[in-house]
C-alpha cells in the first residue's frame, strides 16, 4: 500500500522535473533568439 503511494509520488515529481526542464529549455531558446 505504502509502496503504491510512493510510486505515485515519484511519478508526480518526475513529471514536474520534466516540465521544469522543458520550461528552462524554452527560456534558453528565447534568450538565444533575442541575442
Amino acid at each position: 500500500m505504502r509502496n503504491c503511494a510512493n510510486l505515485l509520488f515519484l511519478e508526480k515529481r518526475a513529471r514536474e522535473e520534466k516540465l521544469k526542464r522543458k520550461r528552462a529549455a524554452l527560456r534558453q531558446m528565447k534568450r538565444e533568439l533575442i541575442e
